[in-house]
Parts: structure tokens; C-alpha cells; sequence
């Protein structure tokens, strides 16, 4: 409930502000971690991005389509956000060591993607999948 509360007091802050001030004034500040306010921020964010169709360049989670030299993976990177959603994927000119950083999270993610796609496959068909099944896949 506190993120929740707070997400709608951020949302109803512009429209309707005696809304919103009822809303905070019952929660409680000491208790809420910084995990749910900060997520409620970048929520309001994203919204705002797309009611006003703005197309503000926001970090988001997008399946790439070649972008930073990869295809089918999910990651964390910049994009537009309109009305209708991810308007453009932005392909940021990397240094040496950003590029390599960039990599190495790539990796990961798509090392995590094939654990969940034999571990879903394996799930469909009934049964369980070992690591060996995992380690033959292909990378993203």
C-alpha cells in the first residue's frame, strides 16, 4: 500500500493537489524504504511520458532489434516514450570501457534468458532440465 499510495499521490499532484495532500498525510515516511518511493517516481515519470506523449528519452527495459550488436534480448537502455509506447530505442556512442561494461551485462541477461527458456521448455513438456541442457543453448 505505501508505494501504491504514493505512486497515486505523484499522480494526482498536478490535477488534483488536496487529493494528493490527503494521500501523504497518511503515510507513514519512516517506514517506507527507498525502494518504493524512488520506484513510484520513475513510474509517474514513464506515465507522464506517455499521457503527454512526450517522447522524453527514460531508461527501459526493451527487446533489442540489433541495437548495441545484439537481437532478441531484453535489456536496460535508453529509449523514447510516447504515447504509444517505446517510439525509438537510443544507441548511445560508448567508450572503450562502457562498451565492455555493456557486454558483460549482456551476457549475463542472456545467459539468465536461456536458464528460463529450458527451464519453461522443460516445464511444458512435463519435466525438469538440468544444467547441461542449459550450458548447449545458444547466446542472445
Amino acid at each position: 500500500w505505501r508505494s501504491t499510495g504514493l505512486l497515486a499521490a505523484l499522480l494526482l499532484a498536478s490535477a488534483r493537489p488536496a487529493c494528493a495532500s490527503q494521500i501523504l498525510a497518511r503515510e507513514d515516511w519512516n517506514a517506507v524504504g527507498t525502494a518504493g518511493w524512488t520506484s513510484a517516481v520513475g513510474l509517474v515519470t514513464i506515465l507522464r511520458a506517455f499521457v503527454d506523449d512526450t517522447w522524453q528519452t527514460l531508461p527501459c527495459s526493451v527487446v533489442l532489434d540489433g541495437e548495441y550488436g545484439r537481437q532478441g534480448l531484453s535489456m536496460s537502455v535508453p529509449a523514447r516514450i510516447g504515447r504509444t509506447g517505446v517510439q525509438e530505442i537510443v544507441e548511445l556512442e560508448l567508450a572503450p570501457d562502457e562498451r565492455a561494461a555493456l557486454e558483460q551485462s549482456a551476457e549475463v541477461l542472456a545467459a539468465a534468458a536461456r536458464i528460463v527458456d529450458v527451464q519453461l521448455a522443460a516445464a511444458a513438456r512435463g519435466g525438469e532440465a538440468g544444467p547441461q541442457a542449459v550450458e548447449g543453448r545458444t547466446q542472445a
